[in-house]
């Protein structure tokens, strides 16, 4: 495996896994589930709740219309929800 795939996953994985983070406080916060803050994640963009499964187990990506609008939901900036860099 060549370096770039191997940092590109690496990538990958530090995105889905900010976006589980981030979910999880916003449940945390609400004092609801995160299966309650899932489905009301999916509500708001009218997608299913396995979609949003996915994209925090990185099985697929959002698209950019769709990130922005997460981070609305989330009431963070983009930049914090989907970023490679550590926070």
């Amino acid at each position: 495996m060549s370096q770039v795939t191997e940092k590109t996953q690496t990538q990958e994985l530090v995105v889905s896994s900010i976006l589980s983070n981030r979910l999880l406080k916003y449940s945390e916060d609400r004092k609801i589930s995160i299966q309650a803050a899932k489905q009301s994640l999916a509500e708001h963009l009218d997608v299913k709740q396995i979609n949003i499964t996915r994209w925090c187990r990185n099985n697929a990506q959002p698209t950019l219309a769709q990130a922005i609008e997460i981070a609305k939901f989330l009431e963070l900036p983009v930049e914090s929800v989907f970023t490679t860099h550590k926070i």
